[in-house]
């Protein structure tokens, strides 16, 4: 069975919205992502020989919990792949973070929604030469939203420290960074991406979601897109944020008709 199913990874910055995504993925019942396991970047240090240290662009709190449930699964000789789909089959039978336990027979699809590590160009290296072929969701949001996301986010718990003392554009610039790093998957690495719009996820979940599984090879009923519609909830009223729109940002922005 591990020898079928695909790597799936959600990219993008984080606060774009990874998490719904993961939820609304999660229905079908060919596709797990997890809760932030933080797997690439567990893999990438062990097989490495490396000290576990969280990712610079995220918490320790889905690494550490990831070794606290599965650390001795690394002790055992398996490969990068073999050991990726061991400890994420794991995290779906067991329930991982806010995730219940899942079996899914059929599966094909497997990855977790770490959207900024996931993007890093050393994991992505890591994947292309320990990983069979992966697939990419690309997962992006108007940079307005994600810096005002974040910020609102910032003064609670569960990582939004991260946020707490950063400048909205040092925040900007973390967006900048997190989506060039995705078009060097798409262009410099050759791998398969599928580009979505948070946007679009929310006012047109059915037509954004039959993309998705169109690229992904996948089937799907009618009462699948239901529910997924019927998941979404619309939030159009937004505080204003002063946001200096930087050469960089724009550029990114008008790749993804942003205005």
């Amino acid at each position: 069975m591990i020898k079928s199913i695909t790597p799936l990874f959600i990219v993008g910055h984080k606060r774009s919205g990874s998490t719904f995504l993961g939820r609304i993925l999660n229905m079908h019942p060919e596709i797990y992502i997890s809760n932030e396991t933080d797997i690439l970047w567990l893999l990438f240090q062990h097989y490495n020989k490396l000290k576990f240290e969280k990712h610079p662009h995220d918490g320790p709190f889905g690494l550490n919990k990831s070794l606290e449930k599965y650390a001795e699964e690394l002790e055992s000789d398996l490969s990068p792949y073999e050991m990726f789909c061991k400890i994420q089959m794991r995290a779906m039978e067991d329930g991982f973070m806010s995730y219940e336990p899942t079996r899914k027979p059929e599966l094909k699809y497997l990855g977790d929604q770490k959207p900024f590590q996931n993007a890093d160009p050393q994991l992505v290296d890591f994947c292309a030469e320990n990983f069979p072929p992966c697939k990419y969701l690309h997962l992006i949001r108007h940079p307005k939203d994600v810096v005002r996301s974040c910020k609102r986010f910032g003064p609670g718990k569960d990582g939004g420290w991260m946020w707490k003392d950063k400048k909205k554009q040092e925040i900007l610039s973390d967006w900048v960074k997190a989506e060039n790093w995705v078009d060097l998957i798409k262009h410099q690495n050759k791998r398969s991406v599928i580009d979505l719009r948070y946007e679009d996820l929310v006012n047109e979940p059915i037509a954004s979601m039959k993309n998705v599984f169109d690229n992904l090879n996948l089937t799907y009923s009618e009462s699948l897109l239901r529910r997924i519609e019927n998941t979404i909830i619309k939030n159009n009223r937004k505080k204003k944020i002063h946001l200096k729109i930087t050469r960089e940002a724009q550029e990114v922005m008008e790749r993804y008709n942003y205005e």
